[in-house]
C-alpha cells in the first residue's frame, strides 16, 4: 500500500511513506506556521512526592517512555525525490536520550506562569530544534493545602504535521499518566513500601484502547450508509466546493484588517487552502501569535447548556448557539462598513467546518494497533439572508429581543450541521479538493465579485469536552459496578486547569471547549493582521450576546 511504512532504500533504520492528505499541505509551510499548543495547571499531591529532583526525574522517565511508545515523536516530513514524504527513524537508547535532553525543559519561578509564559518559556528554550513534540515543566515555590501538595505549569508544544489537535491533547494526556505512575512509584519507594521507584517499561500501560472508546465518533462513522461514490457525483462535489472556496467565500462578511505597510512585504505566507480574500503577509514570527480566553463559571455553563434543551430544541447543542453568537457578533461588528453588494444580491456567510478524522481508531478486530494516521474533510455551514438577519438584530433595543434572533440563528446552525450527516464522501471529496487546489493556481469566474482585502472572516472551532483526552486526576478516577461513585483515593497529580491554542493563519480563530464544567472560549490571531482591542471586543459580543449582558470572566 502507497501509504503503508517501508524501509528506505538508502538510509539503514529508517522508513519512509508518502504523506497523507492534510500532510502534504502542511510539510511545505515552516515550523512556526505549524506549532500548537497545551498547557495544563496540575497539582502533586503528598500521595506522589513533591521534592523537586523527584519530579524531574519522575518526569524524564516518562517523556523517555512516550518516545518510544509513540511513533509520531520520530516523525520528520520533507521532500525525496521531488515528492513529498514522512520519515521515521527507528530509536535506539543513545538517540533517546539525547532527544529527551533536546525537548524537554523546567524552569522555576517565584509565580505560576500563565499561557502565554509558558509559550514564550517554550519557544526561548527550543530555540532552532527541529523536533516536533518539546515539553516544559514550570514549578512554583508555594506548597498547596493540608496535603502540602506542589503546583506545577506544564504546556506541550507540537507540530502539526506529525499530530493534530486531538492527539495533542491525548499525548499530553498519556503523558501526565505515566508522570504520576512514575512519582507514585518515587514516593513508595522512599517511604519503604513495595515500590523501589523503578517501575519496569514493561508494566505501563498506556491505554490506546481507553483513549479510542473515549473519543466521539469520527464524522466518517455518522455520514451516509449508502454513499454514491459515482464520479460523477464527486466531481459534482468537488467542483461545489472549489467554488465555494475560490468564489464564494470572498464575499462572506469579515472582521477588519489592519491596514498593510507601505513598504513591499517579503514573500508570502501560504495557506493550508489558497484563501479567496485574506491577504498573506509575511511569515509571522512567535510574538506575532496572540491568543486570549474567556472562561464561563460552572453556573452560567449549566445555565447555558439547560436552556439550550429547552428553549431551541433537544438536538440542539452548545456549538450551535455559539456558533449563532459568531454569525451575529460579526454581523453586528461588519454593519459598520456596508457590504459592497447590489441591492440584487443576497448576501450569505459560507463558515468553514473542517472534519478531522482520528488518529487512535480501533480496528475491526479490536486490536491496539488498529489506527487511521490522518483524515481530514471540509463542509460549508451556510447562514443565508444577512440582509435580513442584519436588519432584525439592528432593530433589537431589549436583551429579549436579541435572544429570540439568536435563537432562530442557532436553528439555522443545527440544521446546516444536521446536513452534514447526508454527506457521502467527505474524504474523498476533500482528497481531490486539496490536489486540484494545489496543482492549479487559483482562477475566479468572471461573474464572481473581486474579494475585499481589508476582512477576513473567522473560523469557529469546537473541541468538545477536554476530558475526553485528559483526565481531571491521574490516576483518573474510576467507578465499578459494586461501587458506582468515583474512588476516593487521593490521586497524585489533579489537573486544576487546561488551555489549548495553535497558530493562527490569516483570521481569527474562536475556538469552543469544556473542562471541569465550565465552558470555555477563546480566541487565537496574528498581530501583524489584526488589532487586539478589535478581536478582544468581537470576543466580548460574542459573550454578552450568550450571557445577554450578564458578566462572567473578565477577558
Amino acid at each position: 500500500m502507497a501509504y503503508a511504512w517501508t524501509p528506505h532504500d538508502s538510509w539503514p533504520g529508517v522508513s519512509r511513506r508518502a504523506t497523507l492528505s492534510s500532510e502534504s499541505l502542511w510539510v511545505s509551510r515552516p515550523r512556526d506556521a505549524r506549532e500548537i499548543f497545551v498547557s495544563g495547571e496540575v497539582t502533586v499531591s503528598a500521595a506522589g512526592t513533591a521534592e523537586a529532583r523527584d519530579v524531574e526525574a519522575a518526569a524524564r522517565r516518562a517523556w523517555r517512555r512516550l518516545r518510544f511508545e509513540v511513533p509520531e515523536l520520530g516523525v520528520e516530513g520533507g521532500e525525496e525525490d521531488g515528492e513529498t514524504a514522512m520519515r521515521y527513524v527507528n530509536p535506539r537508547v543513545e538517540d533517546v536520550e539525547a532527544w529527551v535532553q533536546r525537548s524537554l525543559f523546567f524552569s522555576h519561578g517565584t509565580r505560576a506562569l500563565d499561557f502565554a509564559g509558558l509559550k514564550r518559556g517554550v519557544l526561548l528554550r527550543k530555540g532552532e530544534s527541529e523536533d516536533p513534540v518539546v515539553l516544559l515543566l514550570h514549578f512554583h515555590p508555594a506548597r498547596v493545602g493540608a496535603e502540602d501538595g506542589r503546583r506545577l505549569s506544564i504546556m506541550m508544544n507540537t507540530d502539526h504535521l506529525v499530530t493534530d489537535g486531538v492527539g495533542t491533547r491525548i499525548l499530553f494526556g498519556k503523558f501526565l499518566g505515566v508522570f504520576a505512575k512514575y512519582l507514585s512509584s518515587s514516593n513508595e519507594g522512599k517511604e519503604g513500601g513495595k515500590g523501589d521507584g523503578k517501575v519496569s517499561v514493561a508494566e505501563e500501560d498506556f491505554e490506546w484502547r481507553e483513549s479510542w472508546r473515549n473519543l466521539s465518533p469520527p464524522w466518517i462513522n455518522i455520514l451516509s450508509t449508502a454513499p454514491d461514490l459515482s464520479v460523477k457525483k464527486v466531481e459534482e462535489t468537488v467542483a461545489y466546493h472549489r467554488d465555494i472556496f475560490m468564489n464564494k467565500m470572498s464575499s462572506n462578511p469579515g472582521l477588519p484588517l489592519k491596514p498593510p505597510p507601505t513598504e513591499a512585504s517579503p514573500s508570502l505566507c501560504p495557506p493550508i487552502i489558497p484563501p479567496s480574500s485574506t491577504p498573506q503577509p509575511e511569515i509571522p514570527q512567535a510574538s506575532n501569535q496572540k491568543s486570549l480566553f474567556h472562561t464561563f463559571t460552572t453556573s452560567k455553563t449549566a445555565a447555558l447548556l439547560t436552556a439550550i434543551k429547552r428553549q431551541i430544541s433537544p438536538q440542539a447543542t452548545i456549538t450551535h448557539l455559539v456558533h449563532a453568537a459568531l454569525v451575529l457578533a460579526l454581523l453586528s461588528h461588519d454593519s459598520q462598513t456596508p457590504p459592497p453588494t447590489t441591492p440584487t444580491q443576497e448576501e450569505t456567510f459560507y463558515s468553514s467546518c473542517w472534519l478531522s478524522g482520528r488518529r487512535y481508531l480501533q480496528d475491526q478486530e479490536g486490536k491496539r494497533g488498529g489506527h487511521v494516521p490522518v483524515c481530514m474533510g471540509f463542509h460549508p455551514i451556510v447562514f443565508e439572508g444577512l440582509g435580513r438577519l442584519r436588519g432584525e438584530l439592528g432593530a433589537c433595543e431589549t436583551a429579549g429581543a436579541r435572544r429570540r434572533v439568536l435563537v432562530e440563528t442557532c436553528k439555522v446552525a443545527m440544521n446546516e450541521y444536521r446536513k452534514l450527516e447526508s454527506r457521502n464522501h467527505v474524504l474523498v471529496d476533500f482528497c481531490q479538493l486539496s490536489d486540484l487546489l494545489l496543482s492549479k493556481p487559483p482562477t475566479r469566474d468572471h461573474e464572481a465579485r473581486p474579494p475585499d482585502t481589508r476582512k477576513a472572516a473567522p473560523l469557529f472551532l469546537s473541541d468538545g469536552r477536554t476530558e475526553s483526552y485528559i483526565s481531571r486526576t491521574y490516576p483518573p478516577a474510576t467507578t465499578s459496578a459494586s461501587s458506582p461513585s468515583p474512588t476516593s483515593s487521593i490521586p497524585t497529580i489533579e489537573v486544576k486547569d487546561v488551555y489549548f491554542a495553535a497558530n493562527a493563519d490569516g483570521e481569527v480563530v474562536l475556538r469552543l471547549c469544556t473542562f471541569r464544567d465550565r465552558l470555555r472560549l477563546s480566541a487565537e490571531w496574528r498581530s501583524e493582521l489584526f488589532e487586539a482591542e478589535m478581536v478582544r471586543g468581537f470576543v466580548r459580543w460574542m459573550v454578552e450576546l450568550l450571557t445577554q449582558g450578564d458578566s462572567c470572566v473578565e477577558i
